[in-house]
């Protein structure tokens, strides 16, 4: 690919310069230029923000969408509507056939994973979104959390963190609307659940990344069953799931994205993230086996190196957590 037809999306709140963080959006911008000579850099974030030592292509000074708390007794706030907004609009004043979607605090360190995309990524053949894959992050990308020795399934739940790919399809991605807060962050609250739930002081009504996958494929499909919540864990809404999922997504590992994070503590090896999602994240390993499964384009060399990286990461996981790594493998 000649990155002249590539546009970066950066899309999220400037980290300004003298901030103490790793790097900043100045920073980030110049190690873009550099990985991705010639291309387009669209910044979206939001209304006065520090702009010092920024130069961009397009700039997108976006009014605030606000947020609203959503985990019982933290203080934290639901930013989803600030991700659909900024993102949906980053993306869309974005020029070239081809789109990097990232947040500002990630930033490239090759375009290596370019190379994994045009070798994998095909046309969906059943609940297409796309005309072609998108491909993924695996940080958050879930199949399920476990603890307790129990899984809670996640349907729909695919990273938005990092995407890549045909520009017109990055955008059908954000083309959602906005959730109805604060109602959405408070959905568990007034609608009282007895089910299993990882994460029960967490109130919306389905995580962020549920939220707009879900939505987008809906939007495609009107037809499908109704996905009423985050506890809804019908077999036909699973199936759907995970069909549309390996349909439409290509997953490569953090490694093979090569993108490093602001936060020290996500930029480290895979099997030291939190235990309860490890086992059920969705790696290039994962993704290989269900296309396989799904009779989607594959190598048997991916399949064969997939499994030796899943079973090294698996061992050092257990390693790492020690006594504590057979709660999650029963």
């Amino acid at each position: 690919m000649e990155f002249k037809n590539l546009s970066v999306v950066l899309q999220g709140p400037v980290v300004p310069l003298g901030s103490g963080e790793r790097f900043d959006t100045a920073d980030n911008i110049k190690k873009i230029r550099e990985i991705f000579g010639g291309c387009e850099i669209v910044l979206a974030t939001w209304e006065n923000s520090d702009l010092r030592g920024i130069e961009v292509d397009r700039l997108l000074l976006l009014k605030d969408p606000g947020a609203s708390l959503f985990i019982d007794g933290k203080g934290k706030l639901n930013n989803i509507n600030r991700m659909i907004h900024s993102a949906k609009m980053g993306v869309a004043a974005a020029t070239k056939p081809f789109v990097l979607k990232i947040r500002t605090d990630l930033m490239p360190m090759s375009a290596d994973f370019i190379k994994i995309w045009e070798r994998l990524a095909v046309s969906p053949r059943e609940f297409g979104i796309f005309k072609r894959q998108v491909m993924a992050y695996p940080i958050y990308s879930l199949l399920f959390e476990m603890a307790d020795g129990q899984k809670m399934r996640k349907p729909f739940h695919v990273s938005d963190w990092a995407f890549f790919g045909l520009a017109e399809d990055i955008e059908r991605l954000f083309d959602v609307p906005l959730v109805d807060e604060p109602v959405y962050s408070d959905y568990f609250n007034a609608n009282k659940s007895d089910a299993f739930d990882v994460h029960s002081d967490v109130k919306c009504q389905y995580d962020p990344e549920q939220y707009l996958i879900y939505m987008a494929l809906k939007k495609a499909h009107p037809g499908i069953p109704e996905f009423k919540d985050k506890h809804d864990y019908r077999r036909e809404v699973q199936h759907v799931s995970d069909v549309a999922t390996f349909h439409n997504f290509l997953f490569a590992d953090v490694e093979m994205w090569g993108l490093r994070h602001n936060k020290k503590e996500y930029d480290r090896p895979i099997w030291k993230y939190d235990p309860v999602c490890f086992p059920g994240l969705i790696g290039f390993g994962k993704c290989m086996r269900y296309r396989r499964k799904m009779g989607l384009k594959f190598y048997y060399r991916d399949l064969i190196y997939s499994a030796v990286r899943d079973f090294f990461n698996e061992r050092k996981f257990r390693k790492f957590w020690k006594g504590e790594w057979h709660d999650f493998f029963k």
